[in-house]
């Protein structure tokens, strides 16, 4: 019975343990992963939206027009500059270029001209 309850003991230590060490490596990597953001504003003495994103509060783009098509084109309103820049933190936070397709912004019925 002592034998029994030794071996419980042993093996519940080992259990909490591990738990201890996969919670200290999952806050390690979270710790090391860059927090992005994006900010929203109007261009002065215009109509357009533009997009800034910020990687652990330090500006890394500013896309005063839309990417991916041809010619300078504003973001009608602030509503469609805040999608492209969601496509663009979502590719960042998996390590993936920030780059944007026409066939992306036709997805996110973004307004342009061809």
């Amino acid at each position: 019975m002592k034998r029994r309850i030794s071996y419980l003991a042993a093996v519940s230590i080992i259990f909490i343990v591990v738990i201890v060490l996969t919670l200290m490596v999952t806050e390690s990597r979270e710790a090391t992963t860059p927090a992005y953001h994006s900010k929203i504003a109007q261009l002065s003495n215009s109509s357009h939206w533009y997009y800034e994103i910020y990687k652990n509060n330090q500006l890394i783009i500013k896309q005063s027009h839309i990417p991916g098509v041809k010619g300078i084109q504003g973001f009608q309103s602030k509503e469609e500059a805040q999608k492209v820049a969601t496509v663009v933190v979502k590719k960042l936070v998996k390590g993936d270029f920030p780059t944007v397709s026409k066939e992306e912004l036709e997805e996110l019925s973004i307004t342009f001209k061809n």
